[in-house]
């Protein structure tokens, strides 16, 4: 199998920030079926910061503004809220045919998932590096510092750990976690 690192030509601009603890990294950027798709966690969505002032306005009444809270405010509180809006990446997603279970009859162009928001069930160790591919590209695009071939290594070593061969999840966000340390650290 060869493994080739996708080309980010195209790389999203938007206002997500890379979180400062490496254990969040995977959690906050990749994990996040509103901005990837959860099949090969490429970018499918960016995420724009919509005016406060407006956002307090219309921010109720328009389904594309959602809003951020700080950890333990209140949800009436919207002095402390913040606002912003998710956009489709332009050639990111593509006509569907049939349409998915989500309704929206477009699939990822990358791996022609048909409902990016869903995770497959648990990937192979050969699937899992295929989607470590994904992740790198994604961090990339991103801005985040890391090392890739620390995150290939992590993936392929945690698959073939009884403790954590069957949660693709933890796999992939300790393997970017330490993938993140290692690129922090040069």
């Amino acid at each position: 199998m060869s493994i080739e690192i996708p080309s980010t030509a195209s790389i999203a601009t938007d206002d997500v920030d890379v979180p400062d603890d490496p254990e969040d990294v995977f959690e906050t950027l990749v994990a996040d079926p509103s901005l990837c798709c959860q099949q090969c966690y490429r970018r499918v969505r960016a995420r724009y910061e919509f005016d406060h002032g407006w956002g307090r306005d219309v921010g109720d009444i328009l389904s594309f503004v959602d809003y951020d809270l700080p950890e333990g405010a209140v949800d009436w509180n919207t002095a402390d809220r913040e606002y912003w809006e998710e956009a489709e990446l332009a050639d990111r997603r593509e006509e569907a045919h049939p349409p998915g279970d989500d309704g929206s009859g477009k699939a990822c162009s990358f791996c022609g998932a048909v409902d990016h928001h869903r995770s497959p069930s648990t990937r192979s160790r050969e699937e899992a590096l295929e989607a470590a591919v994904g992740i790198v590209a994604t961090l990339i695009e991103f801005g985040a510092a890391h090392n890739p071939l620390v995150l290939l290594v992590e993936v392929a070593d945690l698959k073939r750990d009884p403790d954590y061969a069957g949660d693709d999840y933890e796999t992939f966000r300790l393997a970017v976690a330490r993938a993140v340390r290692a690129g922090r650290s040069r």
